[in-house]
């Protein structure tokens, strides 16, 4: 019997946290480092250690059997100066400090435990990393319901024609009434079709 070898996964595993500017908006996060490379656009090492051997999705069940805390991506945007709160970007006030909003992604209570390249490529608007992820051979399909509320978080006019015009994105589950209307910038023009 041939038994194949295990990659050695232990540098996907390390963890950044932090928070950075998206635009206007405030991106906390917890993340591995190669989905951390995906949302900052380093697109250099993000290639080498596919060629390594990494999965391009940057996760797989084996290196999230080994994760000790759970990923996370949180978009904050302030939604009047005068509020003591915060407001995430669909509009709903949060009322938790940040210790308490890391404990809401907690795997037991049904939040996230991880997120792909391609996810940390469109919350952080970066075309260039999407386009090079499509050409590693990973999807983009919105028919993934954290995919798709990744989608509609993102106001880069850029990024969202992108996804728009890939037929094989499922563009049209955006509108799916279920998840109500996504919130795109005030110049962004929807296709006429």
């Amino acid at each position: 019997m041939i038994i194949k070898e295990e990659p050695d996964i232990s540098r996907y595993i390390k963890m950044r946290e932090g928070e950075m500017k998206i635009g206007e908006y405030k991106l906390s996060y917890r993340l591995t480092e190669p989905v951390y490379f995906a949302l900052t656009g380093e697109n250099e090492k993000l290639d080498k250690w596919i060629r390594e051997g990494m999965p391009v999705q940057g996760v797989s069940p084996q290196i999230c059997r080994e994760l000790t805390r759970p990923m996370y991506m949180h978009l904050w945007i302030p939604r009047q100066k005068e509020s003591q709160g915060r407001w995430c970007i669909t509009g709903t006030k949060i009322e938790f400090s940040f210790d308490e909003m890391q404990y809401m992604y907690l795997p037991e209570n049904g939040g996230p435990v991880y997120y792909t390249t391609m996810e940390a490529a469109i919350m952080g608007r970066r075309t260039d990393t999407i386009r090079f992820l499509l050409k590693q051979g990973m999807k983009l399909d919105l028919r993934q319901d954290k995919l798709r509320d990744i989608v509609h978080q993102c106001d880069d006019r850029e990024t969202l024609e992108m996804i728009r015009k890939m037929p094989e994105s499922h563009w049209e589950k955006l509108y799916d009434p279920q998840f109500g209307p996504p919130e795109f910038p005030e110049d962004f023009e929807l296709p006429c079709e």
